[in-house]
């Protein structure tokens, strides 16, 4: 499983939280959650050229390769498509603890960052909690209807790139098209 790190010192700009996929970075916000997908190509042309030359179509680390980043963001919405905020926190702590130590001013390091197995988004809906758990390619949404609460209450809209199916609005569980982000039923 993946721990979801605290940005202690906002090295993503806005983002409270972010986690490392094998797809790429997601980041938590207080009003969504953005999954960078990276998908690493080799440039045709120097694979024709090596072709050609004779080389095997086995890659190696000299391999020509472009690697080009897709962004999905998703917010939470009510009845009325209206954002609704989440206030995210990290639960279950993990073991892990990480450093960072970027550039020569060592007062600007941090050690021992705490990480974390959950994230408790709060109740963006009334009676309804909502968690998340990253495990190598997946974001777990968990979410919890306690008494009083409507499971169609839950909604999220999805704003991704041209090149990326995204439905513009999600409600319940779909089938998904292979590659593509989805919701999956428990």
């Amino acid at each position: 499983h993946i721990s979801h790190l605290e940005n202690p010192v906002h090295l993503y700009f806005q983002f409270k939280y972010n986690a490392h996929l094998s797809s790429g970075p997601f980041f938590v916000a207080n009003d969504n959650l953005t999954y960078v997908i990276n998908k690493k190509e080799e440039d045709k042309q120097a694979a024709e050229k090596k072709e050609e030359e004779g080389h095997s179509k086995i890659k190696s680390l000299h391999d020509e390769t472009t690697i080009t980043s897709y962004s999905l963001k998703e917010k939470f919405i009510d009845g009325s498509g209206n954002v609704v905020p989440i206030s995210p926190v990290g639960e279950s702590q993990s073991q892990a603890k990480v450093n960072y130590l970027k550039g020569n001013d060592s007062s600007r390091w941090k050690q021992n960052v705490q990480t974390f197995d959950t994230l408790s988004l709060g109740s963006p809906w009334n009676n309804i909690n909502a968690n998340l758990k990253a495990y190598g390619e997946n974001v777990e949404k968990i979410f919890t209807v306690n008494p009083g609460g409507n499971p169609s209450d839950i909604r999220w809209k999805s704003d991704g790139p041209d090149g990326l199916p995204a439905p513009a609005t999600e409600t319940g569980f779909d089938s998904p098209l292979p590659g593509t982000p989805h919701c999956g039923r428990p």
